[in-house]
């Protein structure tokens, strides 16, 4: 609705429309309402009859020019693409050559923090039990 495309019409000129999807974010709306709108510019919406035209379907010069270049056919994937900018931006594998200095043993390092964390009652438990018999020694 937002792009000005009432529910019940948008399947009639080939676009599908989900009720119970919501956008919660205004960059994907903005994107979509974008996409649709250009969509929309391209579309041509060819008369049901001859003679009769609805202020939804294209001008008499739009359907006789499109009837001219119908001959060369397009692929639509070509002249809407979807460019997915999330992709883009996201970050691919690191090489070693492109760590900084400190950074080759990552893995090792987050291991040994786990297992300390793990370890740490036990650990305790343990040097308590020594300073006891420690301290049962001396007496």
């Amino acid at each position: 609705m937002e792009a000005g495309i009432p529910k019940k019409y948008a399947p009639t000129i080939g676009i599908s429309v989900d009720p119970r999807r919501a956008n919660l974010s205004t960059e994907s709306l903005v994107l979509n309402v974008e996409r649709l709108k250009a969509y929309q510019a391209r579309l041509i919406i060819f008369p049901r009859r001859v003679g009769q035209h609805k202020k939804t379907d294209s001008s008499k010069e739009e359907v006789d020019a499109h009837k001219e270049e119908s001959k060369v056919t397009r692929k639509t994937h070509s002249v809407l693409p979807i460019v997915n900018e999330a992709r883009e931006k996201a970050i691919g594998e690191v090489k070693k050559s492109e760590m900084g200095e400190g950074e080759s043993a990552a893995y090792r390092k987050l291991r040994d923090a786990r297992s300390e964390a793990r370890l740490v009652g036990v650990r305790e438990k343990r040097a308590k039990a020594k300073d006891d018999e420690a301290t049962a020694a001396k007496k």
